[in-house]
C-alpha cells in the first residue's frame, strides 16, 4: 500500500501554510523557499548516455542492499491493480507497454554491484511481459492478480515492469502493473497511467519528450549533496531528533521478534462525509492542511495507545522539486520522520500546531535522504489520491483496487483518502505483532 502512497506536501503545501505562521516564521520559510529556488534554477540536471554505468541514487542505494541482505522478497513489489470497463484490444495495450517501457528507461534499468557498490546500466528496450489469464469471476481474477503481485523481482536480469491480464467478462478485465519501488514510487503510478492510456490510443505525439531519465536524476542527486551541504541538513536533523524515543512502544498482542519478518495484512474502514467535511473545515479554521490536521488526530491516537509524550511518524514527500522530474517515472519520494511532543497537556488546536511546524521544517530539510538521517521509524502516515488513480484506457474505463498482498514493511501504515463518499481509511499492519482485532479497534 506504502507505495501506491502520494504524499501532501512541497513547496504548494509549505505555500498554504504559511498564514498560519508567525511573521518571523514565514519570513524564514519564505527566504529559504527562495533560496531553493534559486539552487533548483542554477543545476539543471545533465542528460547522460544510456548503457553506460551510473551511481544508483540514494534512495535506490538503500533498497538495493536491502535486497542483497534478504535476496528473493517481494516486500518491495510496487502492485498497481485495476478493474478495465469497457472494450479493451489486447495486441494495442502490448504496444502500449512496449513504448512505455522505451519511453521511460527506468524500466529497463539493471542494477548490478560493481566491486562494493551498485550501479544502474540502462539495456536497450524488449518487449514487456504481458501474461494473460481466464477468471470465472471477479473474486478468483483478484486471487490471481494477489499472487503475481508477490513475484520477487532479480533486479539485475529483470524487466522491472511486468504486467498480468486477467479476462472476467469480454469488457471485464483485471490488469495488474507490476514494479519494483527501486524503479516507481508512489507519484509514479499517475504518470504511468497517463502515458499508457496516450500510447494505447496512439497519441504518441501528446507526451512531452523526457528532458532526461532517472539515471540522469541519480548522477545529478550525488553531485548536489556535497559535504557542505549534508553537513547543515544533518545538523537540522540532529537537532530535531535529539533524545527522541528510539521506538514507538504500541501494545502489541505478540512479543517483538528479533528480525520481521515483513508478513502483514489490511484494514479498511470508511469515515461518512459529515467527517471529512469536518476535517476540511478544521484545517481552514487552522490555516493549514488536512493532511496536517489528520496527521495530528493520528498522532492523538498513537499518544493514548502507547502513552508517549514524545511521537515520531514516519510521512512521505515526493522529492521531484526540479521541473525535469515531473514527467518521469522513478523512485524520488523521501521519508522524513515528523516528531511531536504532548508535553505540558495541549489541547487538540496545540497538537495542529506542533504537527504544521514540524512538517514545515521536516520540508525544508527534504533534502538529505532517509537512511543519512539513520533514525528508525516504526509507523507511517501518508495520505492517498485516489482521484489521481482514477483513468481510461481508451475508451475502457479504469477504477484501481486495493490489493492485500500479506506484506508490511513497518509495524503501521495509515493512510486516509477522502473520497465522494467520505474518508477512507486503510491500515497496512504485521501480522507477527498485532491481531485483526486489534487493527479494527484502532481504526474505530
Amino acid at each position: 500500500m506504502t507505495d501506491a502512497i502520494t504524499r501532501a506536501s512541497g513547496e504548494d503545501t509549505l505555500l498554504r501554510q504559511l498564514d498560519g505562521l508567525s511573521p518571523a516564521k514565514r519570513a524564514f520559510v519564505e527566504q529559504r523557499l527562495r533560496e531553493a529556488r534559486a539552487r533548483a534554477a542554477s543545476s539543471a540536471i545533465p542528460r547522460g548516455e544510456e548503457g553506460e554505468p551510473v551511481p544508483l541514487s540514494f534512495a535506490q542505494e538503500l533498497l538495493w542492499r536491502l535486497e542483497q541482505a534478504a535476496p528473493g522478497t517481494s516486500a518491495y513489489n510496487v502492485p498497481r491493480a485495476m478493474q478495465v470497463r469497457g472494450e479493451l484490444d489486447v495486441s494495442l495495450l502490448q504496444t502500449a507497454l512496449d513504448k512505455l517501457v522505451e519511453r521511460h528507461a527506468i524500466l529497463r534499468t539493471s542494477f548490478i554491484a560493481d566491486g562494493d557498490e551498485p550501479v544502474q546500466i540502462v539495456r536497450p528496450p524488449r518487449a514487456v511481459s504481458l501474461t494473460q489469464l481466464d477468471a470465472e469471476n471477479a473474486e478468483e481474477a483478484h486471487r490471481i492478480i494477489r499472487e503475481q503481485a508477490t513475484a520477487p523481482f532479480d533486479l539485475a536480469k529483470d524487466s522491472l515492469l511486468r504486467a498480468t491480464l486477467v479476462r472476467v467478462a469480454p469488457e471485464d478485465h483485471v490488469l495488474l502493473l507490476l514494479s519494483h519501488h527501486i524503479a516507481s514510487d508512489g507519484s509514479s503510478g499517475g504518470i504511468m497511467l497517463r502515458d499508457l492510456d496516450a500510447l494505447y490510443r496512439g497519441d504518441d505525439g501528446t507526451l512531452a519528450p523526457l528532458a532526461i531519465q532517472y539515471s540522469d536524476f541519480a548522477s545529478w542527486q550525488r553531485s548536489q549533496l556535497n559535504d557542505a551541504r549534508v553537513e547543515e541538513l544533518l545538523g537540522y536533523w540532529r537537532t530535531t531528533l535529539a533524545s527522541a524515543p528510539a521506538r514507538l512502544e504500541l501494545p502489541t498482542d505478540r512479543p517483538r521478534p528479533l528480525a520481521p519478518a515483513f508478513a502483514g495484512a489490511r484494514r479498511t474502514t470508511l469515515l461518512p462525509r459529515h467527517v471529512a467535511d469536518a476535517v476540511h473545515q478544521t484545517a481552514r479554521e487552522h490555516a493549514t492542511t488536512p493532511f496536517v490536521v489528520l496527521l495530528a488526530a493520528f498522532e492523538v491516537l498513537l499518544h493514548r495507545y502507547s502513552r508517549q509524550d514524545d511521537i515520531v511518524v514516519g510521512t512521505v514527500v515526493t522529492g521531484r522539486g526540479q521541473p525535469e522530474l515531473e514527467g518521469l517515472i522513478g523512485y524520488f519520494s523521501n521519508t522524513l520522520p515528523v516528531r511531536v511532543t504532548f508535553e505540558n497537556a495541549p489541547t487538540f488546536s496545540d497538537i495542529i500546531a506542533r504537527v504544521r511546524d514540524a512538517t514545515l521544517g521536516a520540508n525544508e530539510h527534504a533534502d538529505l535522504p532517509y537512511e543519512r538521517i539513520a533514525f528508525g521509524i516504526d509507523v507511517m502516515f501518508a495520505m492517498i489520491d485516489e482521484g489521481a488513480a482514477l483513468g481510461e484506457l481508451g475508451d475502457a474505463v479504469v477504477v484501481p483496487i486495493a490489493l492485500d498482498r500479506g506484506v508490511a514493511k513497518f509495524d503501521l501504515t495509515i493512510g486516509p483518502a477522502f473520497t465522494d463518499d467520505g474518508l477512507r481509511v486503510g491500515m497496512e499492519y504485521r501480522t507477527d505483532l498485532f491481531d485483526d482485532a486489534t487493527i479494527v479497534r484502532m481504526l474505530g
